[in-house]
């Protein structure tokens, strides 16, 4: 399936989207690392991270992921967490 590319303003909104998601993650983070409000938040960020590829493929997927580093935030990790906080496997995209 080619890949489509979003325009200029959708390209902005999916990063803002992704900058939202991230900030209501790192908050709840803050407050407790294990809540389930801090794992809800990451699992819809991991959501919107495999959407953004299935949806615009590889390219447009690496180019909003840079845009939220270059903003100043982290990928956190998609995988699972033991219930000691621990994540569990391995994701390359992910800063931590």
């Amino acid at each position: 399936m080619p890949e489509k590319f979003p325009n200029p303003e959708d390209l902005l909104r999916l990063t803002e989207q992704g900058e939202f998601l991230l900030r209501s993650y790192q908050s709840e983070r803050l407050k407790d690392r294990t809540s389930r409000d801090a794992e809800f938040w990451r699992g819809e960020f991991t959501g919107f991270r495999s959407t953004l590829e299935i949806i615009y493929g590889r390219g447009v997927h690496t180019d909003v992921m840079k845009r939220l580093r270059d903003a100043g935030f982290k990928i956190p990790h998609s995988g699972l967490m033991d219930s000691d906080g621990n994540l569990l496997g391995s994701d390359s995209e992910a800063d931590w």
